[in-house]
């Protein structure tokens, strides 16, 4: 049986600018909050 390590999720993420009534929203801390690793991809996240 092998062992696959998820991937480590990236140190620099992108911030997705919104209008002001929304907040923005920082995906490292996202991250971080929800505890996702690499196994949720960058682009899945937006």
């Amino acid at each position: 049986m092998k062992f696959v390590a998820p991937e480590q999720a990236p140190e620099q993420a992108e911030i997705i600018r919104n209008t002001p009534f929304w907040p923005d929203v920082d995906l490292s801390e996202f991250r971080s909050v929800m505890r996702t690793d690499g196994t949720v991809t960058q682009p899945r996240l937006k």
